[in-house]
């Protein structure tokens, strides 16, 4: 039997996105089997998550440093206090963070993780010292296969450190229920409303996609609408935009939702049409909930959102594009999109099962060990 871990885990702030949610599930799961774990974060101190933390018993450091320097030695003297086995930065920058803190006592194995393909841009500094700190880890996760050929493409000397490990879905929290189809036709968005998120290129297209069809049809958008100085201006621009095309009573904006399984089981399909995504917790929720999916043609959203099987693919700089992948969804029978959604359920039990992405982590985390000697 494999001596039991102390992992410590470290991000900026435990917020509402998909990646800290991540992170609290990879948490949760290593102490359920008998790691010993702990999380700081350094920034945005304020979290949906703490409460749950508590719950599970899982310690959460806050380090309020006064500059980037400060909080790198809190962080190196919480490592030197804790004494972890392995220690995991979950992002870029945190990822930065646990190196940088790390130098001069690597006494444990260091995990990187780089999960989005938004900031690879040629120029963008956070990219090239990400790569460069990379190379003083022992491995790199990310959650695509665009991702790591990204990442080796420009820092071919990280090849044999970069892993790709999955997203997990807990499919005891959304479960599938097998419902009818009801009118009108739910389309659902799980997604803060930002640019990235593509909301005007999603209203533009129901706007024409109402032009082409008589199937009744309503599209919910949950997620906030704010950001730290207020009103997100994406979403304003979206409103006057459904104002402009009279699309009042198609579509509702309806925040932050606290229970979002209740919404996957009103809808009828999920509406994914974001320009930039690594992998979408939504999209996975939404399959292991038994919807089938509309989603963009990024990252790897063509290995699990599987054209004809359970969704259709569509590029999200074109309307015409999201037009009609929508409009195919309200075509389907009942029986093709009962078997949509089923398959939807089948592929997200497969590919994103909790007990698959607790797994893959944990035998990277004692195979790191082993190389170094330590377990």
């Amino acid at each position: 039997m494999p001596e039991k871990l102390k992992i410590a885990y470290l991000i900026g702030g435990l917020g509402a996105g998909g990646s800290e949610r991540q992170l609290t599930e990879l948490a949760s799961l290593m102490k359920n089997r008998g790691h010993t774990v702990e999380i700081s974060i350094y920034n945005n101190f304020t979290s949906p998550y703490e409460e749950l933390l508590i719950e599970r018993q899982i310690p959460l450091n806050k380090f309020e440093g006064r500059n980037r320097l400060h909080k790198i030695l809190l962080i190196r003297n919480w490592l030197k206090k804790f004494q972890p086995d392995i220690v995991h930065g979950f992002m870029k920058k945190p990822s930065n963070v646990a190196i940088l803190a790390s130098l001069g006592i690597k006494s444990f194995a260091i995990v990187g993780s780089d999960f989005s393909g938004a900031t690879y841009s040629k120029n963008r500094k956070l990219l090239w010292t990400s790569l460069v700190l990379f190379q003083l880890a022992d491995a790199v996760v990310t959650q695509t296969h665009m991702n790591k050929g990204n990442i080796v493409k420009k820092a071919p000397f990280l090849k044999h450190k970069v892993h790709i490990i999955r997203n997990g879905v807990d499919t005891r929290r959304f479960q599938y229920v097998p419902k009818e189809k009801t009118i009108p036709f739910r389309f659902l968005t799980v997604a803060n409303v930002k640019k990235i998120k593509n909301p005007i290129g999603t209203i533009e297209a129901i706007y024409k996609l109402k032009q082409f069809t008589d199937i009744p049809f309503t599209l919910t958008w949950a997620g906030s609408y704010q950001n730290a100085n207020g009103i997100e201006p994406e979403y304003q621009k979206a409103i006057e935009l459904i104002q402009k095309y009279h699309l009042e009573n198609v579509i509702h904006f309806i925040g932050p939702v606290s229970n979002i399984s209740e919404e996957y089981q009103k809808a009828h399909a999920l509406v994914h049409t974001s320009i930039q995504e690594g992998v979408s917790n939504a999209i996975l929720e939404a399959m292991a909930s038994g919807l089938p999916i509309v989603a963009s043609d990024i990252a790897d959203n063509r290995f699990f959102v599987i054209e004809k099987k359970n969704g259709f693919i569509c590029n999200p700089h074109l309307v015409d594009s999201i037009v009609d992948a929508m409009g195919k969804m309200l075509k389907l029978s009942e029986k093709e999109w009962k078997e949509f959604g089923k398959n939807s359920h089948l592929i997200a039990e497969e590919m994103f099962g909790m007990e698959r992405f607790a797994n893959e982590y944990e035998n990277l985390y004692y195979n790191l060990l082993t190389k170094r000697g330590k377990k």
